[in-house]
């Protein structure tokens, strides 16, 4: 199976308390066009596939076990 992970910057009028209350729930749209949408709650955003420059790092939220 082909795993791939998608970054995705939200710009526009929209509240963080709002995406908090979402709970990272949301509907990607058409992801395979070349104009991709994303729906959280209300809003819909139209974007587009862009390559990163450099390196994306994303952390995970965990039980801190106290070792490191």
């Amino acid at each position: 199976r082909n795993e791939q992970l998608v970054v995705v910057e939200l710009s526009g009028i929209i509240n963080s308390d709002f995406l908090t209350k979402c709970q990272g729930t949301c509907k990607i749209l058409d992801i395979d066009s070349e104009q991709p949408m994303m729906q959280v709650g209300r809003y819909v955003f139209a974007g587009e596939y862009d390559d990163a420059l450099g390196t994306c790092v994303l952390f995970e939220e965990g039980q801190s076990s106290g070792e490191y």
